[in-house]
């Protein structure tokens, strides 16, 4: 074998690494799509999110929804979603708009979705809790939760509002006036 040649063995190691990267969704430009009732839309890259101040989650247990852990405590490095959402700046012309605002925070990937209040975020303890994650166990996030993540480390049972590969918070405010019903 002359000493340029490749053996068949890395070849193919290598020819399966490149196809899996992107079926894996791993991308260097990922980013945080806001939209939706914010004075700026933006998409934020991971260098746009490190300039916002880091926070830590401490040790966090992954419990799901019937009050299992999965997996090992970690812990998470990130931005306050709060912070993210300061940066588009919260759409709220109305006296009562606040109340009336969600956000909603998605993964394209999967589709998996959840809600936070504006008053979870803004007006108690629990919206100092909720990151977007961009590091876990001083790592950047593995594969399986994509570049970037959110976690809200105050819940009780934290795997049902924790999103993987995180791509898009949009602030959606409720109509005015009464709601229909069934």
């Amino acid at each position: 074998m002359a000493r340029h040649e490749i053996p068949l063995l890395k070849r193919l190691a290598l020819a399966a690494l490149c196809t899996a990267l992107p079926a894996l969704g791993v991308a260097a430009d990922a980013s945080l799509h806001v939209y939706g009732a914010v004075q700026r839309e933006l998409r934020l890259d991971l260098t746009a999110l490190r300039q916002l101040p880091a926070q830590d989650s401490g040790k966090l247990a992954m419990v799901c929804q019937s009050g299992a852990q999965v997996g090992a405590e970690r812990e998470y490095r990130g931005v306050r979603l709060s912070d993210v959402l300061d940066q588009a700046g919260l759409d709220m012309p109305g006296h009562q708009d606040a109340r009336r605002s969600y956000v909603v925070a998605r993964s394209s990937r999967d589709g998996y979705a959840v809600v936070f209040s504006w008053g979870e975020l803004y007006n108690s303890e629990a919206g100092d809790e909720i990151l977007v994650a961009y590091q876990k166990n001083g790592l950047a996030l593995d594969p399986g939760e994509g570049p970037l993540a959110l976690v809200s480390t105050g819940d009780l049972r934290s795997g049902p509002r924790h999103v993987k590969w995180l791509d898009g918070l949009e602030v959606v405010r409720l109509p005015r006036g009464p709601l229909a019903t069934p």
